[in-house]
């Protein structure tokens, strides 16, 4: 099978045990647009029936719409926990990665 229908399939095994916790590591990554877009709307259902969820994603468009709370690893090692709320693309990324915007700047 495909990549992104075992990463399906993987999930849909996980959901059948009707878990309190979830813990989901750069699920999309090999997803096209519209299984991306039926794995959302399937997170969000979770947890708004109370399922944490820990979603794990290098994807900041993905985190900023999915999250509530959102923590900042750089090295292995917490960086930062905040709110959705004010989080930008970049702002993550600078706290993820400053030596990138350094770059960016200096160029």
């Amino acid at each position: 099978l495909p990549l992104a229908t075992q990463q399906l399939i993987v999930l849909a095994r996980a959901l059948v045990r009707r878990p309190r916790i979830l813990i989901l590591d750069e699920v999309t990554a090999a997803l096209d647009f519209n299984d991306r877009e039926i794995v959302f709307a399937l997170i969000e259902r979770l947890a708004r029936e109370g399922c944490l969820i820990l979603f794990i994603s290098h994807r900041m468009d993905e985190v900023l719409r999915l999250s509530h709370r959102i923590t900042i690893l750089r090295g292995g090692r917490v960086v930062e926990t905040r709110d959705r709320a004010g989080a930008t693309p970049e702002m993550l990324l600078a706290r993820m990665a400053p030596e990138i915007i350094s770059e960016r700047h200096h160029a």
